[in-house]
C-alpha cells in the first residue's frame, strides 16, 4: 500500500480518471485497514465536499497554523488574501474532520480546492504562471491538505456529530468532544441517525458504524456486537 497524496493531490486525478456525464461526482475511498460494518447510501451525503472521520481538538489549532501559512505567508504567485476566521475550525457542531482512510469525496470541490491552493510540487498546475491565493510548499498528507482547504474556503462539510456516524478514528458519536459538540447530553441524535443512516435498524446503537483503525484495539465484545 502506498500513500496516494501523490496522486489525490493532483488535479489531473480528479478529472482524467473519471468520465463527466458518466462517472458519479460521488467517490467513496476504501484503504486496506478500514472496515464496513452497514450498508451506505451515499445519497444521504451529497452536496458534501469531504466526509471523514473526526480528529482530536489539537487538530484545530494545526488547522488554523497552516491556513494561515498558505495564505499569509509572503509566496510568489499569491496575488489576494482569502478570509481567516480561525474560529470556524472547531466550536459550534464543527470539528477537524476528514480522515481519509475511509471517505466520501466529491470530485468537484477536490478540484476547486486544488485550483484554489495548490502543491508547488503535485497539484499537476504549473505555479510559476498561475496566481492563486493560496499555496503549499509543505509536505502534508492529503487527507489534512484537503480537510483544511475545504475548511478555510468554507465548503460544505458535515457537523461532527455527523462525520461521526460516517466513519470513526478516535471518536465514537457519544465520545466526541465538548469542543465540537458542546455539553452532553448528545450521545443520540435520533433524527441526525436517520437522516444520515436512512432506515437504520431498529436500534440505532451508535457502534453499528462504519470503522477505520479503531477495530484493532476495540473492545472484543464491541467487535462482537459490531460485526
Amino acid at each position: 500500500f502506498f500513500n496516494p497524496s501523490f496522486a489525490w493531490m493532483n488535479v489531473n486525478y480528479w478529472v482524467d480518471e473519471y468520465i463527466d456525464g458518466v462517472d458519479s461526482d460521488q467517490v467513496l475511498m476504501v484503504q486496506d485497514d478500514s472496515v464496513l460494518c452497514h450498508t451506505l447510501n451515499p445519497h444521504l451525503w451529497k452536496g458534501l465536499a469531504l466526509v471523514g472521520a473526526v480528529w482530536s481538538p489539537s487538530e484545530c489549532k494545526n488547522f488554523a497554523f497552516f491556513w494561515n501559512k498558505w495564505t499569509r505567508e509572503p509566496s510568489e504567485g499569491i496575488d489576494q488574501l482569502l478570509p481567516a476566521n480561525y474560529e470556524s475550525f472547531c466550536g459550534n457542531d464543527i470539528g477537524p474532520q476528514g480522515n481519509g482512510g475511509l471517505s466520501l469525496r466529491s470530485r468537484l470541490w477536490h478540484i476547486r480546492a486544488i485550483q484554489l491552493c495548490p502543491h508547488t510540487d503535485l497539484s499537476g498546475i504549473d505555479v510559476d504562471d498561475t496566481l492563486t491565493p493560496c499555496r503549499v510548499s509543505d509536505y502534508v498528507n492529503e487527507d489534512g491538505y484537503f480537510a483544511i482547504i475545504f475548511s478555510g474556503m468554507k465548503a460544505p462539510l458535515p457537523t461532527a456529530y455527523e462525520a461521526s456516524l460516517f466513519s470513526l478514528e478516535r471518536f465514537y458519536p457519544q465520545e466526541l468532544p465538548e469542543e465540537f459538540v458542546g455539553p452532553p447530553p448528545h450521545n443520540i441524535k435520533h433524527d441526525v441517525v436517520m437522516s444520515r443512516w436512512g432506515n437504520a435498524p431498529a436500534k440505532l446503537q451508535l457502534y453499528h458504524n462504519m470503522l477505520t483503525k479503531k477495530y484493532d484495539y476495540a473492545a472484543p465484545e464491541i467487535m462482537r456486537r459490531t460485526i
